[in-house]
């Protein structure tokens, strides 16, 4: 694991000093969702578990299929970060032309379900 180079101030997102990548805790992209915290690792754990080549995950979601999401840190409160361009997919940025915006109805069938 790798040190965290900064987060912000109530401790939601990250960017981890090694490579400069950067994520947002579990519980910050619940609450971007409108969701509670196991939806969201529910559908977090679903893309992780899902094949890559034969899933039923939402279009903005399979480029994750099978991949891990986690951004590794030293985080000494075991806070888990997802990285950010699954965040970005959950939240459905990916249709709103790559902006960092939140389509919470997206999100929220995203989560439910999963």
């Amino acid at each position: 694991m790798t040190q965290i180079e900064k987060t912000n101030e109530d401790q939601s997102y990250c960017t981890r000093f090694s490579d400069g990548v950067s994520g947002m805790s579990v519980t910050a992209l619940a609450q971007f969702c409108g969701v509670d915290k196991p939806a969201i690792t529910q559908l977090l754990n679903q893309i992780s578990h899902s094949d890559p080549f034969t899933n039923d995950l939402k279009i903005s979601l399979k480029p994750y299929a099978g991949n891990e999401w986690r951004l590794l840190t030293n985080d000494p409160s075991g806070r888990v970060f997802i990285i950010d361009e699954v965040s970005h997919a959950v939240l459905g940025s990916s249709r709103d032309k790559g902006k960092m915006g939140h389509d919470v109805k997206f999100c929220k069938r995203n989560a439910q379900n999963h």
